[in-house]
């Protein structure tokens, strides 16, 4: 399976498209590779070949052919042409028939132009396919014959520049295809719409197999996950660029998305009108006033609560208080009921109050007696503050957790994303050599029935026997570069490292639901700690407040014990030390906040 490719070059520097043909350079980044020393590595295997030109001068060449046409002055002008034809991996092809290949090609297409020609056997992507690039200059250096596809004569007189018309690009294709067809090479139409390429894929994958999904809906369903996750688009699209390692191009009204296998883009109207750039905005707002409308509907509701207890708390306590006036005077006590219910209400009512107007406006002094001092003093709930001791220590831990599991997601995600054993491959390889096996079988018996008057029947038997063979050459040697890229010498261990990476894959799954249950975790107890230190009363505030470096260093001791115990080894001091710095912080700011909304209920009640 052949396919074309054309790119246009305006890079004035011709040198660049030599350097990149003879040189490594990083598919990703597109920057030429390293060695210790800082010299650019040359490629492992490769061949080139210059056509009207040296293959070391081209660029002078070309500068020099611009200069005597007046052409290629412009930066906006467009200097060269790169044409990609690419071949599949399962074509027998070596690298001089590839180089052949380019040859017609340019001398059918591209006559008269400087160009080099380079064949590469390492395709993108490790796929391992060969291919040629060809390079020309974009003006034509000597004349050449008019086509059919060539519609006025500057597309083929001397000094003139090429163009890559529509009708160019049809022509090229139906001569790749024919040429790829008559050479045995598998082929197909590179003249058919992608859409209706897509829509047969599609049909045909769903007749075979229900649960099939295609692009378009893996990247629907992707994209419906991460709106409900997002804060805007620009972090949506950090997040599958830097995570997922898509390939997201936004402009002014449009987006498109290309996941690591794909090899074009495709826009986000193409998807749905639910995925175009102003649909996914509008998705990730009404998303984000959603969340908000919930967080504001729990917050009342957390507020009714405690509205609620403390209604209930007071009315308990008052009724407390009616029990214990009916047992005082069940007792017997002498005293009038009048002389009786001002005793009740002096150090519950007027005395404090007295006493508090006093010493805020600091005119004098006055010292309670024993047993009203008794009946006035609160003292601390320890309950409470052993609560909030707990909560930390359980936060901590949790935290510790999901930093620990953040590392082993990140470990696990690279070993997944570069170590696929591709068992799969492997078993339907054997599958495919198992088959032609058979067929050279049923080829051998029929060539020992054939008598000696069938020369052409027995030419043709040992024909298919020798293609077959040589099929099943290739496929076992395609079967042992996918164990040599697993390090596995024999089937057994290659299934023993696909079982390894399907658990890896689990656990990874396992880890990330379990740091989703981490996090609700986290915000409950959050919740529960700021409902708790609203909730205390004054002296147990104080006392809080205080003894508050006692308290977090008994959770710290009470955490670290635990992570200890539950880690072993793998466990970290340091990490635990930061984590404790980052807990405390965020509960310093539930403190925070609580003590500010504090304040300003108490100025509100004393004006």
């Amino acid at each position: 399976m052949a396919i074309i490719k054309h790119i246009a070059v305006k890079n004035r520097y011709y040198s660049a498209a030599v350097e990149y043909l003879t040189c490594k350079f990083d598919e990703h980044t597109m920057k030429p590779l390293v060695d210790d020393k800082g010299r650019i590595m040359m490629r492992d295997s490769f061949l080139i070949e210059g056509i009207n030109c040296m293959v070391d001068t081209f660029g002078a060449e070309c500068i020099e052919t611009n200069r005597h046409y007046v052409k290629n002055n412009a930066a906006k002008d467009v200097k060269a042409h790169h044409y990609i034809i690419s071949f599949s991996p399962d074509d027998n092809i070596t690298m001089q028939e590839a180089m052949d290949f380019g040859k017609q090609y340019v001398e059918k297409f591209l006559p008269g132009h400087q160009a080099i020609l380079a064949v590469h056997p390492d395709g993108h992507n490790g796929t391992g396919n060969v291919h040629v690039h060809i390079v020309i200059n974009s003006v034509r250096k000597l004349e050449g014959k008019k086509e059919r596809w060539q519609e006025k004569t500057c597309e083929y007189k001397q000094g003139c520049k090429h163009k890559s018309t529509g009708k160019f690009m049809r022509a090229a294709k139906q001569w790749v295809m024919q040429e790829c067809m008559v050479r045995g090479y598998n082929q197909v139409n590179l003249l058919a719409r992608s859409d209706a390429n897509n829509y047969w894929v599609e049909k045909r994958g769903k007749e075979n197999n229900p649960d099939f999904k295609t692009d378009k809906d893996m990247i629907r369903e992707r994209l419906d996950d991460l709106v409900e996750k997002s804060d805007d688009l620009e972090h949506l699209t950090y997040y599958l660029e830097n995570v997922e390692y898509w390939h997201i191009r936004v402009t002014n009204k449009t987006i498109s998305f290309q996941m690591p296998h794909m090899r074009k883009p495709i826009r986000g109207k193409s998807l749905g009108e639910a995925y175009d750039k102003a649909a996914l905005e509008q998705r990730i707002e009404k998303a984000i006033e959603a969340k908000e409308e919930v967080e504001r509907e729990r917050r009342l509701e957390a507020e009714r609560i405690r509205q609620a207890r403390e209604e209930a708390s007071r009315r308990e306590q008052e009724k407390q208080r009616q029990i214990e006036a009916k047992s005082r005077q069940s007792e017997g006590r002498t005293q009038p009921d009048t002389q009786l219910k001002e005793q009740m209400e002096a150090p519950a009512q007027k005395e404090p109050v007295a006493r508090i107007d006093a010493l805020s406006s600091g005119e004098y002094d006055v010292k309670l007696p024993t047993d009203a001092v008794e009946s006035v003093v609160v003292q601390p709930n320890m309950e409470a503050i052993s609560e909030l001791v707990d909560i930390r220590g359980k936060l901590i831990c949790l935290a510790y957790e999901r930093e620990y599991n953040l590392n082993k997601i990140s470990d696990l995600d690279y070993d997944i994303r570069y170590h696929n054993p591709d068992y799969q491959s492997y078993v339907e390889n054997q599958i495919r050599i198992t088959k032609k096996q058979s067929y050279i079988n049923q080829w051998s018996r029929e060539l020992v029935k054939c008598n000696f008057f069938q020369r052409d029947l027995k030419k043709i038997y040992n024909e298919q026997i020798k293609d077959a063979e040589g099929e099943i050459a290739d496929i076992k040697a395609d079967n042992h570069k996918i164990l040599s890229k697993a390090g596995c010498e024999s089937e057994e261990e290659l299934r023993n490292c696909q079982n390894a990476y399907e658990q890896k894959r689990k656990l990874l799954d396992t880890l990330a639901q379990r740091n989703q249950s981490i996090n609700r975790e986290s915000e409950a107890l959050k919740e529960n700690y700021e409902n708790l230190i609203s909730r205390l009363d004054e002296p147990t505030r104080e006392k809080f407040i205080t003894d508050k470096k006692e308290y977090q260093k008994n959770s710290d001791v009470k955490a670290e014990a635990i992570l200890k115990d539950m880690y072993a080894e793998a466990y970290s001091g340091m990490d635990a030390q930061t984590v404790m710095v980052r807990v405390e912080t965020e509960l310093q700011g539930i403190t925070g906040t609580v003590r500010v909304a504090d304040g300003m209920v108490r100025s509100r009640g004393g004006r």
